[in-house]
């Protein structure tokens, strides 16, 4: 297990592969939004060995939505992919998070406290070693501080996660 603090980043061992999954913990959940920001932005980012972004978890409470996306180290965002409904994603009576990453090998299956929130395809290469945890200047996040990153090998067998 990691412990992962806002502004930090954190080697993570196993690295995440094909066949693998991460859990985030966090021990509460705020979604009322912080308008404190233009952007209400709480993110956990998956890191390549080069800093690349291969996938980035935002909650964004002012707009609902959760968004995915990716970068390079040097370049700039993709596309957004986006899932609107944080209490969809969540569940109506919602205190605590826990975020899964099942990596297929193509892309990455993401669930929200047991709940099915979609894939994301794989656009850059290598593998997870890395994750930060970032929220923007003056805001408070949605996540607890830290939040805590486990991994485990994906049993096919399991129905645990909609596997």
């Amino acid at each position: 297990m990691v412990t992962l603090s806002i502004g930090k980043t954190a080697s993570l061992s196993p690295n995440l592969v094909p066949n693998k999954e991460a859990t985030v913990e966090s021990d509460t959940l705020t979604l009322a939004p912080d308008n404190s920001t233009t952007i209400d932005n709480s993110a956990i980012n998956l890191l390549n060995n080069l800093g690349d972004v291969l996938l980035h978890f935002s909650i964004r409470r002012q707009e609902d939505t959760i968004v995915l996306n990716s970068r390079t180290a040097a370049g700039s965002w993709g596309n957004e992919e986006r899932f609107p409904g944080l209490t969809r994603a969540f569940g109506p009576s919602y205190e605590t998070a826990t975020v899964v990453f099942k990596d297929t090998g193509k892309e990455y299956q993401i669930f929200t406290n047991g709940n099915y929130l979609g894939t994301y395809k794989k656009r850059i290469g290598g593998e997870v070693e890395r994750a930060s945890y970032t929220i923007n200047s003056g805001q408070d996040s949605a996540f607890s501080k830290p939040v805590k990153i486990e991994y485990a090998v994906i049993e096919r067998s399991k129905k645990k996660h909609g596997r």
